[in-house]
C-alpha cells in the first residue's frame, strides 16, 4: 500500500493501516492506476470498452463467487448476476498485482473490479455507478457506497 501513497489522486477511497481515511478525486482509470502500482500490468486498449456515448455505454458483469462485491449484492438481489453496469475504458488489468483479488468480470473476461487482500480497506470498480441512478437492471451504487462507509466506521 506504501506505493500507492506516492501515486498522482485517484478516483478510489482507502483506509490507511492507521485507519485513517485516504481519499483521491477526479483521476478517472483507479483501478487500473492501483493495479500498476503494486505491480500489475494493463491491456493498453480495450476497443470493445469504449464509445462516445460516454454515460449510456454499458454491459454486462459478473461477480467472482466469494468475493466482497459477491457478499453484499448477493444479499440485495439473491444471486450473483449478471448485472448491467456503465463501464467505459479503453484499458484494462492484464496481470492483477499481488494484493488484489479479482471482484467482476465483464462476459469478454475484462476484470471489472478489484479489492485488496490486506487489512485496509481497498475496492476499485471500472464502471460509473453514478450513472446508474435507479435504472431498472443496473447494478444499484448504493450497496458500494455502504460498504466503503461501514468500513470507514471500523
Amino acid at each position: 500500500m506504501a506505493a500507492l501513497a506516492r501515486c498522482a489522486p485517484v478516483r478510489a477511497a482507502s483506509l490507511g493501516t492507521s485507519g485513517r481515511l485516504r481519499q483521491g478525486a477526479g483521476r478517472p482509470g483507479a483501478a487500473q492506476l492501483i493495479n500498476v502500482a503494486l505491480g500489475g500490468s494493463l491491456h493498453q486498449d480495450i476497443a470493445a470498452h469504449r464509445s462516445d456515448e460516454y454515460d449510456r455505454h454499458a454491459h454486462e458483469v459478473r461477480l467472482e463467487p466469494g468475493s466482497g462485491l459477491a457478499r453484499i449484492y448477493g444479499r440485495l438481489y439473491g444471486d450473483l448476476g449478471p448485472r448491467r453496469v456503465v463501464s467505459i475504458h479503453h484499458q484494462a488489468i492484464k496481470r492483477l498485482a499481488s494484493g488484489l483479488q479479482v471482484e467482476a468480470r465483464a462476459d469478454d473476461g475484462v476484470i471489472e473490479a478489484v479489492r485488496g487482500t490486506g487489512a485496509s480497506y481497498l475496492c476499485a470498480v471500472q464502471w460509473h455507478p453514478e450513472f446508474h441512478g435507479g435504472r431498472a437492471g443496473f447494478l444499484d451504487g448504493g450497496p458500494l457506497l455502504d460498504d466503503f462507509l461501514e468500513a470507514t466506521r471500523q
